[in-house]
């Protein structure tokens, strides 16, 4: 384990009350799926703080949760109607301004806002991240193409959802930009969310009836990162986090690898940072 001291990154003086937050909505989360028989594992930033630091990467602000499709589905037809009160189960169908086209459990009575959609009338509370895996194909130009038209399909349901903003700059090139995002974002208004989130569905679960080598997260921008081999992910392994114990990919350190390269190594202090949250306009 690394320890890194508290002076040694740029800490938002309630980021540790958000992580304390998180870790009770993690153990609530472990409860429920435990109950109902579904079956979860800590995935990113939230498996690599459970290997290296035994509990939050310091300056992390989010926890991110993975399950197989079938627990996925399982868990947002039960989460809906059953997790407890306390909790907001943000999806595309409980909330239609919502810009994320997968699950995330949101803390009511609290307001934690992230600049790129601090504009949209949603749920802002507290939140923990969970995604599904599903099977990709062996075949490597087949992967590239389902790839490519996910990513394509999840952007455009976030464009739909995001009003542009307007970085300013001494160029004329964030005006170029915004006057674009400007286009595509009218332009979107037209296409129903069914019809992408349809189509989304179809393209991430198209090869799960398949015996094939790999799952991915198809939402994770990056090709093949947010990816491992069956034997990889199962059967499932332990790791402490904050204190708890939770189910993480079995060849946790292969994992991570994928992912991060060297894990135990700190990044650089100018990349310790989380996501880009407007600080004033957090209330828990």
């Amino acid at each position: 384990m690394i320890e890194v001291a508290a002076d040694e990154y740029d800490k938002p003086p309630l980021l540790r009350e958000v992580q304390n937050i998180q870790s009770h909505m993690l153990k609530e989360l472990r409860d429920f799926c435990e109950s109902n028989g579904i079956q979860y594992f800590l995935i990113g930033g939230t498996a690599l703080g459970a290997r290296r630091h035994l509990g939050f990467i310091p300056w992390d602000d989010d926890i991110d949760v993975g399950m197989l499709r079938a627990d996925y589905e399982t868990f947002k037809e039960k989460a809906l109607t059953n997790f407890p009160d306390s909790y907001f189960i943000q999806t595309p169908e409980s909330e239609s301004t919502s810009p994320f086209p997968y699950l995330k459990i949101r803390k009511r009575n609290t307001r934690i806002v992230e600049k790129p959609f601090q504009k949209i009338a949603m749920h802002h509370g507290v939140y923990l991240d969970i995604f599904p895996f599903d099977r990709v194909p062996d075949n490597w130009f087949l992967r590239k193409v389902q790839f490519g038209f996910v990513q394509f399909l999840s952007k455009l349901y976030v464009r739909k959802k995001v009003v542009p903003q307007l970085n300013q700059g001494s160029s004329i090139v964030p005006y170029f930009k915004f006057l674009l995002k400007q286009i595509n974002y009218h332009c979107t208004k037209y296409i129903s969310d069914r019809l992408i989130l349809s189509f989304l569905c179809s393209a991430m679960t198209a090869f799960n009836k398949k015996s094939t080598e790999a799952y991915s997260c198809l939402f994770f921008p990056s090709f093949m990162v947010e990816s491992f081999c069956e034997d990889v992910l199962l059967p499932l392994g332990e790791a402490a986090f904050e204190g708890e114990v939770y189910p993480v990919p079995g060849k946790l350190d292969v994992y991570l690898t994928t992912h991060y390269g060297d894990f135990m190594k700190l990044p650089p202090e100018n990349d310790r940072y989380g996501h880009d949250l407007d600080w004033q306009e957090v209330e828990l």
